[in-house]
């Protein structure tokens, strides 16, 4: 088992949201993982911050697989379907905060739902706040499955121009809505544009 030195994406966001130049090269390397990963046929399942670790070299690891599918052997990555990732009819896995609609709703996934979740890291990396915050999980669940989170223009004090392209790209109403083949980010972008490259 590797050791890794460092701390978690979650640690840093405990002091709000992080400077724009950050955000970029840490959602950059996340991204990457996130792609390795997929290629493999991997899907993560419960990406978040608590699972993000930036080692003292600035590196950043994706931890706890504990809840990744593998696709079905020799799958290509690029046409691989929807997965059924349920261990029982109606089952729900990951953490609520960081889930896509489809997990929230019990349904079948695919690769897209970790970008998903992805647009929901960056985009409490950007607004130092998570994207379907509620009283109550149950109330979160029904906000991540019927709602838009709060444009991001209304939570910084910023410009329409300056946002436009933000992390909220990410954040579809539901992975389903474009046929997507990769993440793409944007290092020019003023706020670390995250786009889907194929989507319809």
């Amino acid at each position: 088992m590797e050791l890794i030195e460092g701390r978690t994406l979650r640690e840093l966001l405990d002091s709000g949201s992080m400077p724009v130049l950050k955000v970029i090269q840490i959602a950059a390397q996340i991204a990457d993982g996130l792609a390795k990963a997929h290629e493999a046929g991997i899907i993560h399942r419960d990406l978040k911050p608590e699972n993000l670790m930036l080692s003292s070299e600035g590196l950043v690891k994706i931890l706890d697989f504990g809840l990744a599918k593998l696709a079905a052997a020799g799958a290509d990555f690029f046409s691989m379907g929807t997965i059924d990732l349920q261990t029982s009819p109606g089952a729900v896995l990951g953490t609520v905060e960081y889930m896509s609609p489809e997990q929230a709703s019990g349904a079948s996934i695919d690769f897209r739902s970790d970008q998903f979740s992805f647009g929901l890291v960056l985009y409490e990396m950007v607004t130092g706040k998570q994207a379907y915050q509620r009283n109550t999980k149950p109330e979160t669940l029904v906000a991540i499955i019927r709602e838009a989170p709060e444009p991001i223009v209304l939570c910084l004090r910023m410009s329409p121009f300056q946002c436009a392209g933000s992390s909220s790209a990410a954040l579809p109403g539901s992975p389903r809505s474009a046929t997507c083949q990769r993440v793409t980010l944007h290092a020019t972008s003023p706020l670390c544009a995250t786009t889907y490259r194929g989507c319809n």
